[in-house]
């Protein structure tokens, strides 16, 4: 009977599933396209700051200028490598020498907005227009642990304000909005 219990519950999460991708989540354009100015506005002056630091242009994406600027020129250590062998500056190789040099933070303020413009673009671009909702792909049993998984877009990576994973934190969650 146990087995048919967890069939039972199995049906009424698709059941749940089903109303909430097409229920959908409510998307705030106002606030949305307010944070996108913000983030390429935080980016551009990201770009200053790297330029008034370095002297010339780098590019802070780079997965080659920005270890070879930080150890070659800078001299600074970093403690991860790449599965090559070369130094990482990949986000936890540069949060353990972030104090090292204000070009770290600039790194990491950059590669943060970035992505944040990325993500939140995805937003506006899976939005009904009509209904201003996104209508995300919940998947019941995709995800290894057992858990929800969603795509298109993942809305399960929206950071919080506060977030102690990163040292600069995108509000995605602004985008939304409860009925």
């Amino acid at each position: 009977t146990a087995v048919y219990l967890d069939y039972l519950n199995e049906i009424d999460l698709l059941r749940t599933t089903v109303r909430q991708e097409a229920f959908g989540i409510l998307v705030d354009e106002r606030q949305t396209h307010k944070l996108l100015d913000d983030l390429r506005a935080k980016v551009k002056l990201a770009e200053a700051e790297s330029l008034k630091i370095v002297g010339r242009p780098l590019n802070l994406n780079s997965s080659k200028q920005v270890p070879e600027y930080l150890t070659e020129e800078l001299g600074l250590s970093l403690a991860k490598t790449t599965s090559t062998g070369s130094a990482s500056a990949g986000k936890e190789s540069l949060m353990l020498i972030r104090d090292s040099h204000p070009i770290i933070d600039v790194i990491l303020k950059y590669r943060t907005f970035s992505r944040g413009i990325t993500s939140i673009e995805k937003y506006l671009e899976f939005m009904n227009p009509k209904t201003r909702r996104i209508h995300a792909n919940i998947k019941t049993n995709e995800a290894v642990t057992g858990r929800q998984s969603c795509s298109e877009p993942n809305l399960q990576n929206v950071t919080k304000e506060g977030s102690e994973r990163s040292a600069f934190v995108v509000p995605a969650r602004r985008c939304f909005r409860a009925d």
